[in-house]
């Protein structure tokens, strides 16, 4: 059952399940991003059903989950909902939506994301570069990435936006040029961050891969 209204105007599912949707929903998630295991939908009635409420939870990690389960199974009649994430008052899930409206819509999707160049928040703005520039290839967006990401004060959080989406989107192996921009960034993150030793263990892995080894 749906829509209990809260009072801050959020939509939660009803009779004492969402908890339990919201996990499925977690593990789902996980298992897709981690291990490329998709479930048949037809496994997943409580998250396909409950959709349009686990978009307006009041948790954004929540809502980013719902994101990308509608873009990892291309659920376009979701496209609309979508759009409006992009615009999510908070600026992780918004980066999820941005993400996930790219990846139901294609080149469809550019006018939108080219509206979030100018965004205040760093993370949103590099989300916008990088889906740009995995579309356009144009070094003017990677260009602008790179100054972002290599300035000595830019937060690890936002070099990691940058890393995971190349990583998930692109073949490194035939960037170079980004490559070298991962080097540059290894050489300046902190060795006390996770990223620096995810960043280390991509560039060699990637680099073996493209000596045939």
């Amino acid at each position: 059952m749906l829509k209990n209204k809260q009072p801050n105007g959020e939509v939660e599912v009803g009779s004492g399940k969402i908890n339990d949707i919201v996990e499925l929903l977690d593990e789902s998630v996980h298992e897709i991003v981690f291990h490329g295991r998709y479930r048949n939908l037809e496994e997943l009635p409580g998250i396909v059903d409950n959709l349009s409420a686990l978009l307006k939870h009041h948790s954004y990690v929540v809502r980013a989950d719902a994101y990308e389960f509608i873009a990892a199974y291309q659920l376009k009649q979701f496209a609309e909902q979508i759009r409006e994430g992009c615009s999510d008052r908070n600026q992780i899930a918004r980066t999820y939506a941005m993400g996930a409206y790219y990846d139901l819509l294609g080149t469809e999707a550019i006018p939108l994301l080219k509206r979030f160049l100018s965004a205040r928040e760093t993370r949103v703005c590099l989300e916008a570069l990088c889906l740009l520039y995995v579309e356009s290839r144009e070094d003017e967006y990677l260009n602008r990435i790179a100054k972002i990401v290599t300035r000595k004060n830019c937060n690890v959080c936002n070099q990691s936006v940058v890393v995971s989406n190349f990583e998930s989107l692109l073949q490194l192996q035939e960037y170079p040029e980004i490559l070298l921009l991962f080097d540059k960034m290894l050489s300046m993150i902190n060795k006390k961050y996770g990223l620096a030793k995810d960043l280390r263990k991509l560039l060699k892995d990637v680099r073996r891969e493209s000596q045939g080894g």
